[in-house]
């Protein structure tokens, strides 16, 4: 049986360090879950891909799983304050946008993944959800919802291009 969130682990893995960060991974369904894993990793949570739990499929010969997967990716803003314009030069520039290039990199050329359908990019400044899992941390994000299928092959090193 293949699990979804242990390959996608280890797809991130393969990414290179950011600014000097090594990339974290945590799932969940919601707010809730993305606090707790801040608040356990206090000082070590970013950069960090997020995945938004969903169903899986498989066409019956359990070797390959899809999903359609809402993956958020963020970095800590301390100055709350800034203009969208500085956001973009910093957290989009030097940390979330080349993350999102590796990811949808990996996704498509790795022994165990294929995008299904290319990817949809959303950047959300100042990001958090309301109410109850509203984020314990000021986040800079980009949303990247892919369809994307995993597969039970060797995971090859990559040379990535970014």
């Amino acid at each position: 049986m293949i699990i979804f969130e242990d390959r996608i682990e280890q797809l991130i893995n393969l990414m290179p360090t950011i600014e000097g960060y090594k990339t974290q991974f945590y799932w969940g369904k919601d707010g809730t879950d993305l606090n707790l894993f801040i608040s356990e990793n206090k000082g070590k949570s970013y950069p960090l891909v997020y995945l938004v739990t969903s169903p899986e499929t498989s066409k019956g010969n359990f070797s390959e799983v899809s999903r359609k997967c809402k993956l958020v990716l963020f970095v800590q803003e301390l100055k709350v304050s800034k203009l969208n314009t500085y956001r973009m030069l910093n957290s989009y520039a030097n940390f979330l946008n080349p993350m999102a290039a590796y990811l949808i990199e990996i996704f498509d050329t790795s022994s165990v993944s294929r995008l299904s359908d290319g990817y949809r990019l959303q950047r959300i400044p100042n990001y958090s959800e309301s109410g109850k899992n509203a984020q314990i941390d000021k986040l800079d994000a980009i949303v990247l919802d892919v369809d994307l299928s995993i597969n039970d092959n060797c995971l090859f090193p990559l040379t990535l291009s970014i």
